[in-house]
């Protein structure tokens, strides 16, 4: 019955699915008709769940309803929308061309970081987290949304996206923390870009996150290695004419252009996008 085809679905395979008939779509005819495709087949599933499987009548700002297993699934085709494979804009064609590739050719796991992003908050992670467990494995924290109003201007942020790791420290982070981790209480003196996090003795925080961003590193089916760029959040006490002001705007958005429930240039964040498929089944 189509209630079972429903509740057996496997979202991040439909997703995949979608992603390759987009990247086909893409280099046959153009990329708005790839990402109209992706929103389309969105509309379609859950415009057919609603129709055919959710048995009320249910008033127009009623929320929209989907199985447990596919809650994930708009999101994760919305943020397909807003990877640098398929985003709008003008994008450098080789940048383009390498998203492109991997999209087609990532094992799942990879494939799904890769379009939506794991954050993981650092400054607040439980007491085990970094540390080994019983079996010898570090624990990693929490995953949160991929969302910049998450993001708090004194925490300490990794955002791994399956290719790169970037470490977000935010600008007005308290100078115990910049200590600890970097081992220097100037938030302006830490290094910015692609750098490894330093070793500071006689700091566990510092190797609680060298632990933990060696375990995200660790994989044993890709011969690929995750550079770590370490990013300062913006402050009101940032001067104005800091000698790394270009290098840092840059690399503020390349770690932002991650986190998809936002808008990312002209594109719908997650609510709105929400909003609008609710929109369109509706009528």
């Amino acid at each position: 019955s189509l209630t079972e085809v429903y509740a057996s679905a496997d979202q991040l395979a439909i997703t995949n699915v979608f992603a390759q008939r987009a990247i086909a779509k893409a280099w046959s005819t153009s990329l708005q008709d790839a990402r109209d495709l992706i929103n389309r087949g969105v509309q379609d599933i859950l415009g057919t769940y609603k129709k055919e499987i959710v048995v009320s009548n249910t008033a127009g700002g009623a929320p929209l309803r989907l199985c447990a297993n596919l809650r994930m699934f708009p999101l994760l085709m919305h943020a397909l929308t807003k990877h640098t494979a398929l985003r709008a804009g003008v994008l450098p064609s080789d940048h383009r061309a390498a998203a492109l590739n991997f999209l087609e050719s990532a094992p799942m796991p990879y494939f799904i970081k890769n379009v939506y992003s794991r954050v993981y908050s650092l400054h607040d992670m439980i007491d085990e987290a970094g540390l080994p467990d019983e079996n010898g494995s570090i624990v990693l924290p929490e995953p949160i949304n991929s969302t910049s109003s998450l993001l708090e201007r004194y925490g300490l942020y990794l955002i791994d996206n399956g290719t790169e790791l970037f470490l977000w420290v935010g600008g007005d982070a308290v100078n115990e923390l910049v200590q600890d981790v970097f081992g220097t209480s100037d938030i302006f003196q830490i290094p910015i870009g692609k750098n490894e996090l330093p070793v500071v003795q006689d700091s566990e925080f510092n190797e609680r996150i060298r632990n933990i961003i060696s375990k995200v590193r660790e994989h044993d089916d890709v011969i690929t290695y995750q550079s770590l760029y370490i990013v300062r959040g913006a402050s009101v006490s940032e001067p104005v004419n800091h000698a790394s002001a270009r290098e840092m705007a840059s690399l503020r958005l390349w770690a932002t252009s991650t986190l998809v429930e936002d808008k990312i240039m002209a594109t719908e964040s997650y609510r709105e996008f929400l909003q609008s498929v609710k929109t369109k089944i509706s009528k």
